[in-house]
This record gives C-alpha cells, sequence and structure tokens, in this order.
C-alpha cells in the first residue's frame, strides 16, 4: 500500500524526500526563509529545512513555512490548512490537511526494546500479536504514533506513557494498522484520536487527527 493513495482517501496528503541529493538551488524560498536557512549551523538542519521547502513546492503550496512559540509548524499564507512534518535520518516527510493532523516517521531499530516501558503500557504492549507485524516494528508504531498524537494534540508535558494512550488495534492488514487512542491529561481534558500506520520499504509511517 502507497501511504499517498491511502492518505488521499482521507483528505490528507503525505509526501516525502531523501535528504541525500537535495540542492539549494533547486528548491524555492520565500525572502523571510533565506533568512532562516542562513541562521543554521548544522549541515543537517539546514537540510531537513531545505527537504520540508522542497516538498512544500512538490504540493503546488504558495505559503512560507513558519513555527510558532512550541515549534508547531503552519502556512503562514494558508491559515485553514494543517501542516506537520517529521524527520528520521535521511528521510524528510510533510503532510497536509484541510483540519488538524500530527505526523511521525521512524525507521525500525532493536533499541526500542530497551526503552519501550519509559512511553507504552502493558496493555499497548500486548494489543497486537504479530501477525504482520514483529515485536520490534510495533514497539516503533507505539512510539510513532504517540509522536503524531503529540504533534497533533499541542498540549505541553504530555506524558507518553500515561497520557498519550493507545486503546484499540481497528485493522491490521499486510502493511497498514488503523489505531483508536485518546489524549487523557491530569487536568482532565480528554482527546479521541484515529492514528493511520503504515509501513513502507524500511520506514513506518503514524498520521493522527481527531476522529470524527
Amino acid at each position: 500500500m502507497k501511504f499517498e493513495t491511502f492518505y488521499a482517501e482521507f483528505n490528507i496528503q503525505v509526501v516525502s524526500t531523501s535528504l541525500e541529493s537535495l540542492e539549494l538551488a533547486d528548491i524555492f524560498l520565500f525572502p523571510e526563509e533565506e533568512i532562516q536557512l542562513e541562521r543554521f549551523q548544522n549541515d543537517k538542519r539546514k537540510k531537513e529545512f531545505l527537504g520540508a521547502r522542497k516538498l512544500r513546492n512538490q504540493l503546488l503550496i504558495n505559503s512560507s513555512i513558519g513555527y510558532d512559540q512550541n515549534g508547531k509548524p503552519y502556512l503562514t499564507r494558508m491559515g485553514q490548512t494543517s501542516i506537520s512534518i517529521s524527520h528520521t535520518k535521511d528521510l524528510v516527510t510533510i503532510g497536509i490537511a484541510p483540519f488538524a493532523i500530527g505526523i511521525d516517521v521512524e525507521t525500525v531499530q532493536d533499541r526500542i526494546r530497551k526503552v519501550i516501558d519509559k512511553f507504552a503500557t502493558e496493555h499497548e504492549k500486548n494489543l497486537y500479536d504479530f501477525a504482520y507485524f514483529n515485536q520490534n516494528e510495533w514497539y516503533t508504531f507505539i512510539w510513532c504514533a504517540k509522536e503524531a498524537i503529540y504533534k497533533l494534540g499541542q498540549i505541553k508535558g504530555l506524558s507518553f506513557k500515561d497520557e498519550i494512550l493507545i486503546e484499540q488495534i481497528v485493522l491490521a492488514e499486510n502493511d497498514f494498522l488503523q489505531l483508536n487512542a485518546a489524549i487523557k491529561t491530569k487536568k482532565n481534558q480528554e482527546r479521541t484520536i484515529a492514528v493511520y500506520c503504515i509501513k513502507q520499504e524500511n520506514y513506518l509511517f503514524a498520521v493522527a487527527k481527531i476522529k470524527d
């Protein structure tokens, strides 16, 4: 399943690009973005910045990408369109939609087992029986989904283990999972979330949205 095709069914556009072959001369930047780029000292951060703008241009979005006080990206000239950005190793991914979304991309690593108890409950760890994904992949999907939910919720200081909860697997297929999740804060704030997770090649993607 190609994630671009799947997410389009939900009126979400998701695109990715490699960071390896970016050329500044090939990427249009708004004047304010040219100023931002000059401030970066780290080459990887520059590439991530350029990769996001390359994808913005690919989607024919006529707006610069700004960041609010919490670091959340937004389109400065398109207030009704939500944008979310994620990076992992050599890949940058953008998701846009006419409603709030959060997106995350990860690669699977063995070390996920060593840290799983820091962000996942026993219920979450045992939700899946690995018919289509192995244990490392499922554990990474938990993290990926919670990262996407955190970006969606924009509530500072949320506990990934205690306040972002994966409650149910709605659908599991060969390269796809649909999850029901929730944000349940200590201040009694509660939101019900739908998360759509896809495996493509060596990458795991998750997109979170408020459940209808």
